[in-house]
């Protein structure tokens, strides 16, 4: 009778299916090429400014970072973005901390797996972090981040370890990545530049 009762019970028991819970995106921040929400490559990054682009809705709050100017913006107690200044007081990055943040054009989203990445082209440590990493396209404004340290991730066969591994933000630069000048400028006479050797 015992016998009966345990294949009885075996036959019952089945893995309960994973629930992955639904998140109610923001309807007015949209993470896309050309911008994060109302900040664009021409915002400027003051309290004040990004005060009026937010909105009511949302808590800006400036905080020094290694002596870097940064904003802070929750929403409801959520932090939801870090915005970075440049030298001359514009928006240089958009960190994208939430879940609740939409992607356009990418199948990126904070705390899911990343997929594909044979479609980046570099990844460097990110400014705050060395056990931090920051992956991107070159020429493109979105990149991705990962809780992991940036070294080994020269070339493709080293960045195929990504796959797989939970995305911990998303950056938006207002200039493409990877485009960051040589120190040298151009010779307006169209001379090459000199060469050190």
């Amino acid at each position: 009778m015992r016998a009966l009762a345990l294949v009885i019970m075996a036959g019952c028991y089945h893995d309960k299916p994973v629930v992955t819970p639904i998140v109610t995106p923001l309807a007015d921040l949209t993470l896309s090429e050309a911008a994060i929400g109302p900040i664009t490559p021409t915002s400027t990054a003051t309290l004040q400014a990004l005060r009026i682009a937010m909105g009511s809705d949302y808590v800006i709050t400036p905080i020094n970072v290694n002596n870097t100017l940064r904003y802070d913006i929750s929403r409801n107690g959520e932090r939801i973005l870090d915005v970075k200044a440049d030298d001359d007081g514009n928006v240089d990055t958009v960190r994208v901390s939430s879940v609740r943040v939409a992607v356009a054009g990418r199948p990126w989203h904070v705390g899911e797996p990343f997929k594909d990445p044979s479609i980046l082209t570099a990844c460097e440590c990110d400014d705050d972090a060395t056990d931090r990493t920051v992956c991107y396209k070159k020429g493109e404004h979105v990149a991705v981040g990962f809780k992991r340290a940036c070294d080994n991730l020269d070339d493709a066969r080293q960045r195929s370890v990504l796959a797989g591994v939970t995305i911990d933000r998303l950056v938006w630069s207002a200039k493409p990545w990877g485009d960051e000048p040589t120190g040298e400028a151009p010779d307006p006479c169209g001379a090459p530049p000199p060469n050190d050797d």
